[in-house]
């Protein structure tokens, strides 16, 4: 007699509850990049601003990264909304997103460390396009299994997927330019004040998708 075992469906709310502590724990690790000062003399009101001055470039890039893994956190939850059934697949994707999350602080704390090096970016943007690329990949891959919440139709389904995958060329594609522009840059010594820029290409982006989104209320 053969038995079959019932198939095994992965806890969304377990999933979910490690997903909660990565990022927390992520977030959490970026603060210490930013290093409380030692003064020569402690009542000394110039020579602690002076200090914290010094340290304004890991503050901001902490910042910018909180606010970077937010977005993430609360894309994810609210993709994971309408996800009805996890497989061992789809945590197979999730367990790679997660690891684009813990390595997120090294990626932070370089481009606090360094602000005008322009090799910074090699880390940190890749990152953020893995991490685009890893929720537009759960999400297709949902939707191809049939793990949606049934109660979503397939026009919904289909628009949230392009979302995604728009979202996620359109970070790759700003990675690429970057990292190709630096290279550039390295090489001839010119332009490298253009650099900044690059990034900004994603915002006409943004406010096109958010509109999107609004108009077919996703």
């Amino acid at each position: 007699m053969t038995l079959k075992l019932p198939e095994f469906w992965v806890s969304k709310a377990r999933l979910e509850t490690l997903l909660d502590g990565v990022f927390a724990i992520a977030m959490t690790l970026m603060v210490l990049e930013i290093k409380v000062p030692e003064l020569q003399n402690r009542r000394s009101m110039p020579e602690l601003l002076a200090q914290v001055a010094h340290n304004l470039a890991p503050i901001l890039g902490f910042i910018l990264s909180v606010v970077v893994l937010g977005i993430f956190w609360y894309k994810h939850h609210r993709q994971y909304h309408l996800i009805h059934r996890v497989d061992s697949r789809l945590l197979a994707i999730n367990l790679a997103f997660l690891t684009g999350v813990a390595f997120f602080p090294f990626a932070a704390g370089i481009i606090g460390r360094f602000p005008g090096n322009p090799g910074v970016f090699f880390i940190y943007m890749p990152c953020l396009a893995f991490l685009s690329i890893c929720l537009a990949a759960q999400w297709a891959y949902a939707r191809r299994k049939g793990l949606l919440d049934p109660d979503l139709d397939a026009e919904g389904a289909t628009l949230f997927h392009h979302m995604n995958v728009a979202a996620a060329a359109a970070v790759t594609l700003v990675s690429a330019l970057y990292i190709v522009a630096a290279l550039l840059v390295e090489r001839t010594g010119q332009g490298r004040q253009w650099l900044g820029l690059i990034p900004l290409v994603m915002l006409p982006f943004a406010f096109t998708l958010r509109h999107w989104r609004k108009r077919h209320g996703i």
